[in-house]
């Protein structure tokens, strides 16, 4: 199976975060296995997003976090 396009992960989880700035969302969930998911006052939604999947997970946290936060 060929590895996933950073740029194209990247891509979705921008649209999660327009999704969740659109719904007032305060948090955005990611959890191997299960679609994004947003916290929108106290209730918990799914988002639109596909399935995630553990490469996808380590992608995004590459980007977004320090070596030392890794």
């Amino acid at each position: 199976m060929p590895a996933k396009n950073p740029d194209e992960i990247l891509g979705h989880f921008y649209s999660r975060l327009h999704e969740m700035e659109a719904a007032r969302a305060s948090d955005l969930y990611f959890t191997v296995g299960q679609p994004p998911s947003l916290r929108i006052g106290d209730s918990i939604k799914l988002s639109k997003g596909d399935v995630v999947d553990e490469e996808t997970l380590w992608v995004v946290l590459d980007k977004l976090l320090t070596p030392k936060q890794m």
